[in-house]
C-alpha cells in the first residue's frame, strides 16, 4: 500500500460474513497501533470482508512493514487470524489530493 492513498484491503474468510457479530481490524506499526476498524467501518459480503482507507489514515503508516490482523466474534467463538504484513510505500508528494 502506498501512503496518502486510498487502497481497499479484502479478506477472504473460511465462512459467511453473516455469522460475524462483532469485528476488530488491527493495523499495527512498530508495536504501535496505527488504526483499528470495526464491522461498521467495513463491508460484508459473502466470504469476504473490504476495508477501504482515506489519504489521511494511509498518511499515519511510516514507509515500513505493517502487521495487520482481524478478531471476529460469532456467537460464542472468538476467532483471530494470522497476523499478515503489508509493504507501506512512500510517496514523493504527500498533499491530500
Amino acid at each position: 500500500m502506498y501512503r496518502v492513498t486510498t487502497p481497499t484491503h479484502t479478506f477472504n474468510l473460511p465462512f459467511e460474513t453473516s455469522l460475524i457479530d462483532k469485528l476488530i481490524l488491527t493495523y499495527k506499526q512498530n508495536g504501535k497501533t496505527i488504526i483499528e476498524k470495526t464491522e461498521a467501518d467495513v463491508e460484508m459480503d459473502g466470504t469476504k470482508v473490504s476495508v477501504t482507507f482515506t489519504q489521511q489514515e494511509t498518511a499515519l503508516f511510516k514507509a515500513d512493514i505493517a502487521k495487520v490482523q482481524m478478531r471476529v466474534k460469532s456467537g460464542e467463538k472468538v476467532m483471530a487470524s494470522n497476523i499478515l504484513t503489508v509493504n507501506v510505500n512512500e510517496v514523493l508528494n504527500k498533499e491530500v489530493l
